[in-house]
């Protein structure tokens, strides 16, 4: 099983998860996406 967050690949503060063969990033507040690359909208 090789550690798929060792390359760090979750952005902006997003915490990694590894998973078999994948892994899958948990996005700090205000950021989404498969690696938390999109800015969420804000509400006004």
């Amino acid at each position: 099983d090789i550690n798929e967050c060792v390359s760090s690949p979750c952005l902006n503060g997003g915490t990694c998860v590894d998973e078999v063969n994948q892994f899958s990033c948990v996005c700090s507040k205000g950021w989404s996406g498969p690696t938390c690359q999109t800015p969420l909208p804000t509400c006004k």
